[in-house]
């Protein structure tokens, strides 16, 4: 697996989301699959050690030119947490909502990543975690599901997850699950709920979905996900080597 990490300076966006971006922060590529090369983040926070590593999945674009991802990123590094926000989509397929026929595909990309993070000199002794928004929510929940203890904790934003055949009971992560409040989002989650064999919480964020362009709901619901990463992270103990075989199928 090819993969390349290119250092870029920092700076500030404009609109009222912004936040002044981590200390250090580069572009990657990562080829997930032979022909399939996947763009992304590696943002690493100003400490001397990151508590944690998050794999930020997104699957709607430009990913990296979205001043709502920015914001969370931001919130992620002064938790000081380590962030790879990835783009599950390369350039050249279409973009929007993934059918769920291609949670499989998106989730094997995740995996393909983190196995990348598994071997950075930045994140390898890590505990990981998932954070999935949009479409990817479900890749996200199912490639913690494949990879079991390898996984410290997850957040999924929105309930528009399409699991009915995943094995979600074997998710052993603490799972957060972020909604608008809507009541089929709630209805969702509460089947997601009832499925999930380990500790979960639900946290309603009005507007933070579908009128993402406000700065309130955004910020919010990035510190929901930074607390509960710090929490379940931070006092985590990395996956030792030996233990990652599942990562390199």
């Amino acid at each position: 697996m090819r993969a390349k990490h290119t250092p870029r300076s920092n700076g500030k966006g404009g609109s009222p989301l912004s936040e002044q971006r981590a200390a250090d922060a580069g572009e990657i590529a990562i080829e997930a699959a032979p022909g399939v090369v996947l763009g992304g983040d590696l943002t690493l926070p100003s400490q001397a050690r990151p508590r944690g590593a998050v794999l930020f999945a997104h699957a709607s674009r430009p990913t990296r030119r979205d001043q709502r991802n920015r914001v969370v990123v931001a919130a992620l590094s002064r938790a000081g947490l380590a962030t790879l926000l990835l783009e599950v989509f390369t350039l050249h397929e279409k973009v929007g909502h993934p059918p769920a026929a291609d949670v499989e595909l998106l989730s094997q990309r995740i995996v393909a990543a983190t196995h990348w993070l598994r071997h950075q000199p930045e994140t390898e002794s890590l505990t990981l975690g998932y954070l999935g928004a949009s479409g990817s929510s479900a890749a996200a929940l199912l490639a913690a599901a494949k990879l079991g203890e390898q996984i410290g904790a997850v957040v999924a934003w929105g309930g528009d997850c399409e699991l009915a055949d995943a094995p979600l009971g074997q998710i052993v992560a603490p799972v957060l699950l972020i909604l608008d409040g809507h009541a089929q989002d709630l209805e969702r989650a509460y089947e997601l709920r009832q499925r999930l064999k380990c500790p979960t919480d639900l946290a309603i964020v009005p507007g933070a979905m579908r009128a993402f362009e406000h700065a309130g709901p955004v910020q919010r619901a990035a510190r929901l996900t930074a607390d509960w990463f710090t929490r379940h992270l931070s006092g985590a103990a990395p996956v030792p080597r030996s233990s990652q075989r599942a990562l390199r199928g």
